[in-house]
């Protein structure tokens, strides 16, 4: 209810101070009130009653058509008028809207990561258990099969959430009141994304454990148990990612839609690193790509992938100051 009475001043701070204006607040809280404990009486969660309590009350071109007033003072307005604002403006039903399209959208890509990772499992217990090519060909078979399964839902899913990119690039302004509803309900997801970061990457770690201790136990005769130790390995790290695209996908709409960290508006004004990053990532794959079918030393090349993210943090700063520079002549 904490966040309703939050929208509720957020709502009414843009209008002037008179009786009618505190009237038509107290009344609309004593509103939105009832009907915030009729729907938890009816047995929706909080989150439910909120979004469904301020979609029905929380429209303020109404509010006003219906006091008679205008926002604040002519000269106020003039004041605004002067100032630029974002074309485009977000209200919490559009906001809500994306938070929740995300989150199906975080399960989908989950399992699709899930189907690659888990992929080769079969084809790596059949290859260790005989010499025969059946076993193996049926395990390329399912490997392609889920690999093709999980492109399918990358690119189903990814042209589905097409429709939200603007808000990663493009700079928008929330409406009165939605931006301390966010804030409120991103401190409150917090510490539940938290345990489950904590959750998914306990997973990879604890995955990790078999295959070092099979690696160390067995020899090349015992091929089966390390290809066992291997699978679960691929399990586990499959769980983990699962955990951590399910968690962070959903709680990053918050960083988007407040428009802070990698989504801020200084970011979305500096394109340079955008243009930089478009070209810097695709040269990196092909120099790793290269690098490791001409040298065929899998095992030491993935170094390139950490060395890369150190490089492109450098470049992004250089990138930061040289549009801060732009920007202040």
């Amino acid at each position: 209810m904490e966040i309703i009475l939050n929208y509720l001043d957020s709502m009414f701070a843009q209008l002037p101070d008179t009786e009618e204006v505190r009237k038509a607040k107290g009344e609309m809280a004593s509103t939105m009130e009832d009907k915030y404990t009729e729907l938890k009486a009816e047995g929706k969660s909080e989150n439910e009653a909120i979004g469904i309590v301020i979609s029905e009350f929380g429209n303020m071109e109404e509010l006003i058509r219906e006091l008679g007033i205008r926002e604040r003072d002519a000269s106020s307005n003039a004041m605004q008028e002067t100032k630029p604002s974002p074309a485009v403006k977000i209200n919490l039903n559009q906001g809500r809207e994306y938070i929740e399209d995300m989150k199906g959208y975080a399960r989908k890509i989950g399992i699709g990561v899930v189907l690659c990772i888990c992929s080769p499992i079969l084809l790596i217990n059949s290859g260790v258990r005989t010499d025969a090519a059946t076993p193996t060909a049926i395990g390329l078979v399912v490997l392609f099969v889920m690999v093709a399964a999980a492109v399918v839902l990358f690119i189903v899913n990814g042209i589905s959430m097409s429709k939200y990119e603007y808000l990663q690039h493009e700079v928008f302004e929330l409406e009165p009141g939605a931006k301390s509803v966010f804030g409120k309900l991103q401190g409150e997801a917090r510490p539940v994304f938290g345990r489950k970061m904590a959750i998914g990457v306990s997973c990879i770690i604890i995955g990790v454990i078999p295959a070092i201790v099979a690696g160390i136990i067995f020899d090349e005769s015992q091929a089966a148990k390390i290809g066992a130790a291997v699978s679960l390995l691929l399990l586990f790290v499959a769980a983990g990612v699962y955990i951590l695209i399910t968690a962070g996908m959903p709680y990053g709409c918050y960083d988007v839609l407040l428009q802070k960290g990698d989504y801020s508006v200084e970011r979305k004004k500096n394109k340079l690193i955008d243009k930089v990053a478009t070209i810097y990532w695709p040269v990196i794959v092909a120099i790793y790509l290269a690098y490791s079918f001409l040298t065929e030393d899998w095992g030491r090349s993935w170094i390139i992938w950490p060395v890369a993210g150190v490089l492109f943090g450098a470049i992004a700063g250089i990138c930061s100051i040289s549009s801060k520079n732009d920007n202040d002549r």
